[in-house]
């Protein structure tokens, strides 16, 4: 009898070592379900590479150690090949993209395109988004009737089903499912998320970093972001710790290395250290900064009309207000208008607030890689920043210049409107004008 009973508690000490070792399951979230379609060979990973679930690289760490804070891996960006760059152009009723050169690499065949992020864009078909890549390979898409698919920001492409916000990423990877009521876009890695009934923010694994805990919340830019509580805003850095105290009515993002705060009706700046560097002072209108100058508008109480001028980052004025209207320095120039016999013209100026050219233009676009738009009322061409014409006023449409070449409109009587093709910056049709609309092309980011 005793080795009877002897053996029966052997069985269930074993029985009970056993049921201890087993995993408990893991619950799965009740979110939407998505349906990944086909993927490239490259993507056939069962899991992404930012992955959490993965083995320590110590293999002498003790599995029970339970006084060693569990730390979550680091979000590695890897280098992508972001190949040459190309533009959606629309020729026949079908969008496809072309290279610099003139020449489809994906050939016409898509209700809609979209600019390439991080080597993947988002197409339409019959009013259905999927994702592809440079290759033409379906990177996403879904049988779900109602998921709409937005274009990408730091490789990062939002999505929404009815109501609900979520992310894949180039890859076409499922990051956040379509759970949160509202989503930013992505800067410094991170995404403004509404929960409920707070804002946070999540990375690139879909993990909130910076818990929800703000009233309201605004995207990253240069580092820090704007958050809300109790009706008063304050900044906080990238790793959620505050950079000033929430003590103001009102903000805007940093720009050029400073950030307007508004106290009462009065605007002033702080710089990336939180200090206050410009007084609030401004009661009218103030721009950010860019490129160490900013843009400000007082009252003639004489002519009862405002007049626009810059000061530097010390708030002194450095260009006395006599502009009608004036906007942000890009490459050592800014675009200013000026009433004269009743009539507004445009043109440009200097840092030192010197007119670079004495032509006073109908209309002018902001710079691009050196060179500006400009039209004379009828036709418009580009001049560079000292003024002088480079591309001749002859066409009826442009776009801005990108990777060397903008886009240009001539009118063609068939269809009653213009067909467009590129320019490179001396002015030469390099891609013929045969195609119904046009984007620019795709600004490769610097690794």
């Amino acid at each position: 009898m005793k080795k009877i009973l002897c053996l029966l508690l052997i069985l269930v000490l074993a029985f009970t070592i056993m049921a201890c070792g087993k995993e408990e399951p893991k619950v799965t979230p009740d979110v939407p379900e998505i349906e990944n379609g086909i993927k490239g060979d490259d993507n056939d990973d069962s899991k992404p590479e930012d992955s959490t679930d993965k083995p320590s690289d110590d293999k002498n760490e003790p599995a029970d150690d339970k006084n060693k804070p569990i730390e979550k891996p680091a979000i590695i960006e890897e280098k992508v090949d972001h190949g040459e760059s190309l533009a959606a152009v629309n020729l026949n009723g079908k969008w496809g993209y072309i290279n610099t050169s003139g020449e489809f690499v994906i050939e016409p065949q898509y209700s809609q395109a979209h600019a390439f992020n991080y080597g993947a864009a988002v197409v339409e078909i019959e009013e259905k988004p999927i994702l592809i890549n440079k290759k033409n390979e379906v990177l996403f898409k879904s049988d779900l009737e109602h998921l709409d698919i937005k274009s990408g920001i730091e490789g990062m492409f939002k999505t929404n089903l009815y109501t609900k916000y979520g992310f894949i990423n180039y890859k076409g990877e499922v990051i956040a499912e379509p759970i949160y009521y509202n989503l930013g876009d992505f800067s410094s890695g991170l995404c403004v998320a509404l929960g409920s009934p707070h804002d946070g923010y999540i990375n690139k694994a879909g993990e909130f970093v910076i818990e929800p805990a703000y009233n309201d919340a605004e995207d990253f830019s240069e580092g820090f972001a704007i958050v809300w509580k109790n009706g008063k805003c304050g900044f906080i850095n990238t790793d959620g710790e505050p950079l000033t105290d929430m003590i103001y009515d009102d903000a805007t993002a940093f720009s050029d290395g400073m950030a307007k705060i508004r106290v009462g009706k009065k605007w002033g700046f702080i710089d990336t250290t939180g200090k206050v560097v410009i007084e609030p002072q401004f009661e009218h209108y103030i721009s950010n900064f860019s490129e160490g100058l900013a843009s400000f508008l007082v009252h003639n109480e004489e002519e009862d009309v405002n007049y626009f001028g810059y000061i530097d980052k010390t708030g002194k004025v450095v260009i006395e207000p006599k502009f009608d209207t004036a906007e942000d320095f890009l490459g050592g120039r800014a675009r200013v208008a000026l009433l004269e016999n009743g009539k507004f013209y445009d043109t440009f100026i200097d840092k030192n607030g010197e007119f670079i050219t004495d032509v006073k233009y109908e209309q002018v676009e902001s710079f691009s890689e050196g060179l500006a738009a400009v039209s004379d009322g009828d036709n418009w061409g580009f001049i560079n920043t000292n003024g002088e014409v480079v591309v001749d006023l002859i066409y009826d449409d442009v776009d801005v210049f990108s990777n060397g070449l903008a886009a240009v409109g001539i009118y063609n009587d068939e269809i009653d409107d213009c067909l467009y093709g590129y320019v490179n910056k001396t002015g030469e049709m390099v891609i013929d004008p045969i195609f119904r609309y046009v984007q620019a092309f795709e600004v490769i980011p610097e690794e």
